[in-house]
């Protein structure tokens, strides 16, 4: 009677074994851990998990936060298995990231001194680098440097914060800055006067699409709004009078660049 189990339990382990050799047991599974798994890939999700059957019938579930990569065999069945989207290699879920952007700022921006009425360039132009992590596929936090060039040139460091609303390849965004800006002139003297510059807040938000590439990266446009100030001192040495000017620019702010 043992014998007769024994010789029972081996047939039907080789019908077993000889059965999912058949379905292609050959895909390969390299986690981070070091650990690797050996059997048939079922399915896979975007930017999600991935399903392996391994001999006798276990079913894995390994999460992209686990996966380091997989090696796909002949004779796996492409059909029988669901394949990764491209958003789902297209970003990473979490870790550094940059963009670099440049664009436009119009607008008109009118400003009364202490002796005339001003009025800037209706078209200014704008560059900016942001440097920061990706806590999740949604939100990202981090900060920047820009040049803005409306009728002076002012260098920003500001902070940013993103929100992308899909978990997809091409996904709408919302975004707010906030930080300080301080003119790039010189400071200008001589015998009858001084002019100096003072820096002064920089604020805006906006929202924007994110087009992932196939590989790595995204193209970005974004349409918001844009806040700054500085003002400039004057000090008439032969008339021993102090006039200090401030300025206010709000401007539609127009960005395309890159990020990764």
């Amino acid at each position: 009677m043992i014998k007769k189990t024994f010789i029972a339990l081996l047939l039907m382990t080789a019908t077993i074994a000889t059965a999912f050799a058949q379905r292609g047991v050959n895909d390969i599974i390299y986690l981070k851990n070091g650990s690797i798994l050996k059997g048939m890939l079922i399915e896979q999700l975007p930017d999600s998990i991935v399903k392996i059957e391994i001999a006798g019938g276990s079913i894995f579930v390994v999460t992209m936060a686990e996966l380091d990569h997989i090696v796909y065999r002949q004779k796996t069945d492409p059909s029988k298995v669901k394949p990764i989207k491209a958003e789902a290699i297209a970003r990473k879920s979490k870790g550094y990231f940059n963009i670099s952007q440049m664009g436009l700022l119009p607008g008109s921006s009118s400003n009364y001194d202490y002796y005339w009425y001003y009025s800037a360039p209706s078209v200014g132009f704008t560059v900016q680098s942001i440097h920061g992590y990706r806590f999740n596929p949604h939100f990202l936090a981090g900060a920047g440097l820009a040049l803005d060039i409306i009728d002076n040139s002012i260098g920003q460091l500001f902070l940013d914060g993103r929100y992308e609303i899909l978990d997809k390849k091409t996904t709408p965004f919302i975004y707010g800055d906030f930080g300080y800006g301080v003119p790039l002139n010189k400071k200008y003297e001589d015998e009858s006067i001084s002019i100096s510059y003072k820096g002064g807040i920089t604020a805006g938000g906006g929202v924007g699409m994110r087009m992932n590439f196939r590989n790595e990266g995204a193209f970005i446009m974004e349409v918001g709004y844009k806040m700054e100030k500085y003002s400039q001192h004057y000090d008439y040495q032969v008339w021993g009078e102090d006039i200090t000017n401030k300025f206010t620019f709000n401007r539609l702010a127009i960005r395309m660049g890159l990020a990764f």
